[in-house]
């Protein structure tokens, strides 16, 4: 099954530092960004949630849960076409923060 999130977001870009989004509650941080194989996704108190990504169409590609206490979380993006991605954070149906990746 396919499904769909439309999201709101606010992307600031720095040709320097790569593609920032910026929340109300920026409490997580992703790196590298651009990339091409992995990101690590870094915040406080990531137990319990579950990371979802997303294609610019809405269609969900991989979804993560995080059982334990981890202050830092690697994703494999290997297998993800050249796009703009998607990285929802959510914990208890409850949204935390969407990050916006670049897999080049």
């Amino acid at each position: 099954t396919t499904e769909t999130y439309k999201f709101q977001y606010t992307v600031r870009y720095n040709p320097n530092a790569g593609i920032t989004t910026l929340t109300e509650n920026e409490i997580y941080s992703l790196h590298p960004n651009p990339t091409s194989n992995y990101v690590f996704v870094e915040g406080v108190n990531i137990e319990n949630a579950t990371i979802s990504i997303f294609d610019n169409m809405g269609r969900s590609y991989e979804v993560k849960a995080i059982e334990q206490d981890s202050s830092q979380v690697k994703l494999d993006l290997n297998k993800l076409p050249t796009g703009v991605y998607f990285i929802r954070i959510s914990h208890e149906d409850e949204l935390l923060q969407v990050m916006t990746c670049v897999v080049k």
